[in-house]
């Protein structure tokens, strides 16, 4: 019989790397990690994981399969849902096989470091927070329909795994914002369209919560017993019930000991979410205000003094119209561009200056035309950037 030596087996290994190198992927690209189309599909997949957060604690906690139970006679919707689920993670999990990363500030776009630090760095986590996926789909198999409680159970378990997706997704959404370019107004918005939505995922994991440890509690008497309209209710009837008793003003009454020690952590977490949620709206209505607040003050300061000088009507409109153009034209920032310019490493901001002062030179024909390429690239490095308002002066001739 053959036998395989440990140096033999790592010179197969090489051998197949190399081959899978030469044959496979080197006749794929590389994918920009900033690219358009890459940060849509990743906003696709985030949507895709938001939804499973919320699916999967709702499963764990009432003991069934959401979309087996909202499709109970159309098999074939239910298998077309998991396969879109799975294809999309699946291809995510692909892609990132060819697709770019930042390391220190830089992007790194070589095929076999790519590969390294997925493999490395991430591989594992998705593997592992998609395996609840993965095994809910399989269980559509021959194999999974035998009926193996053991196999049910460990799947419903496992669900807790895709949570290990939390900060990948907070990452993503950081990007995205990134990308947008939002201004001061449709930040806030934003920040507060994120704050509700982790509202409403905090009370619904408090509810499945509260409502799993009444359904697998060892006590009968419990939560659900306690209240007979509960007792013979449908899935959504309940889940209503302790989402309302989540949110509610009144306080939950828990029936047994397990009920009262989890409401003591139950109570603390919410205490301080509430904290947090008080906390953002805070910062949320400051940044919407801030700006206007400013703005009005100095409205007003500017009226004042034009109202004790008797100045005419239609001058003080002409002030204020010329003011309110400022704040909209937002200069204050032009400082803080160029100091940001500053703080980029040389050959990054000799890039950025290139691009957005260049692109201004090739417009004037007085400077393409008369001036070498060399003198263009080191004139881009003391142009700035200076803003003038209707009616202002900018040169005069004595």
């Amino acid at each position: 019989m053959l036998s395989v030596t440990p140096i033999n087996s790592f010179f197969l290994k090489i051998i197949f790397l190399e081959y899978l190198k030469v044959n496979f992927i080197n006749k794929i690209g590389v994918i920009e990690p900033d690219h358009k189309l890459k940060m849509v599909f990743d906003f696709l997949i985030i949507m895709v994981i938001v939804f499973l957060f919320f699916l999967f604690p709702m499963q764990m906690s009432f003991d069934f399969y959401l979309v087996e139970e909202i499709f109970s006679n159309n098999h074939n919707a239910q298998e077309a849902i998991y396969l879109v689920i799975i294809g999309l993670l699946t291809t995510d999990i692909i892609l990132k096989f060819f697709t770019g990363y930042y390391e220190n500030g830089i992007s790194v776009l070589q095929k076999e470091k790519i590969f390294k630090n997925y493999i490395t760095q991430h591989l594992f986590f998705d593997l592992v927070a998609f395996l609840p996926v993965f095994l809910i789909t399989f269980k559509q198999s021959d194999f999974g329909n035998l009926g193996l409680e053991q196999y049910s159970y460990f799947i419903k378990m496992s669900e807790f795994l895709i949570f290990f997706k939390i900060f990948e997704v907070f990452r993503a959404i950081q990007a995205l914002e990134e990308m947008l370019h939002l201004n001061e107004q449709t930040e806030a918005l934003f920040e507060l369209f994120k704050l509700i939505t982790k509202i409403i995922l905090f009370c619904h994991l408090l509810a499945c919560s509260w409502h799993a440890v009444a359904y697998y509690s060892p006590y009968r008497v419990n939560m659900i017993t306690e209240q007979s309209e509960l007792i013979h209710a449908n899935w959504l009837t309940k889940y209503l019930y302790f989402l309302y008793w989540t949110i509610s003003i009144e306080k939950i009454e828990p029936a047994n000991n397990l009920e009262l020690f989890f409401g003591f952590f139950a109570l603390l977490g919410s205490e301080a979410v509430m904290g947090i949620i008080i906390d953002g709206i805070h910062s949320i209505v400051e940044s919407l205000t801030s700006a206007g607040t400013e703005r009005r003050e100095c409205i007003k300061i500017i009226n004042r003094y034009m109202m004790r000088k008797n100045i005419e009507y239609d001058i003080q409109v002409k002030v204020r119209k010329y003011l309110n153009f400022i704040y909209d034209q937002d200069s204050a920032n032009a400082s803080k561009e160029n100091d940001l310019i500053d703080k980029l490493s040389g050959s990054l901001r000799e890039e950025i200056l290139i691009r957005a002062n260049g692109n201004i030179l090739k417009m004037v024909p007085m400077f393409y035309k008369n001036f070498s390429e060399t003198t263009l690239r080191k004139l881009v490095f003391t142009m700035k950037q200076v803003r003038f308002y209707p009616e202002e002066i900018i040169f005069q001739v004595k």
